[in-house]
């Protein structure tokens, strides 16, 4: 397991507090979760599953998707407020902005955002975490570093079986995990999973 923590860190401390206010400007959960989707489709996805899965407090979101993936530098971009992979010219992806992410995670979750993804290049797993709760504590903090978190990681080493599963399917992809769903704006599971997740594509 190679940890990359310390890299790519520090150009990312002084967005912290307009990541935070950034969920502000998102209209309902349908609006975040299309965000997550446009994601996978401008990533090439022929697959994209929504699921949930209850834990101790609430229940954490799951998009799962068969695209191209992200290498260590793509993902560590997609974690950065504003920061994008896809051209600021292309009229053929859905966003180029790179708030989408940002602003749909800190809408629709109180935990954490994860992802895991691989390219077909990859022989290991990329992952990378933000913590949202420890930043609404002190938008205002530079204890940064305890923020976000980045590895490399075997997929057998994947210790959540949905995750493991899923991308020893798929030649490349991504799945991005929301922890803590947040019940003012998401309800319980049972009334997510009514209204949201009807079918899959």
């Amino acid at each position: 397991m190679e940890n990359n923590n310390t890299s790519h860190l520090q150009s990312m401390a002084p967005f912290l507090k307009a990541q935070a206010n950034s969920s502000k400007s998102v209209a309902n959960i349908h609006v975040a979760l299309a965000e997550l989707i446009d994601n996978s489709l401008d990533a090439g996805a022929k697959t994209i599953k929504i699921s949930s899965k209850k834990n101790d407090t609430t229940f954490d979101l799951f998009v799962c998707d068969d695209g191209e993936g992200r290498n260590k530098r793509e993902l560590r971009r997609a974690f950065q407020y504003g920061g994008s992979n896809k051209p600021a010219t292309s009229r053929s992806q859905f966003g180029t902005l790179g708030v989408g992410l940002n602003s749909s995670a800190g809408y629709l979750a109180t935990g954490k955002l994860e992802i895991y993804s691989k390219t077909k290049s990859c022989t290991k797993i990329n992952y990378g975490s933000f913590d949202i709760a420890k930043m609404r504590v002190n938008i205002n903090s530079n204890a940064w570093d305890h923020l976000y978190s980045f590895e490399t990681i075997d997929r057998r080493d994947i210790e959540v079986p949905l995750v493991e599963h899923f991308l020893s399917d798929v030649e490349s992809g991504t799945i991005v995990i929301l922890r803590n769903m947040s019940k003012l704006k998401c309800g319980t599971k049972r009334q997510f999973d009514r209204e949201i997740i009807t079918n899959e594509r």
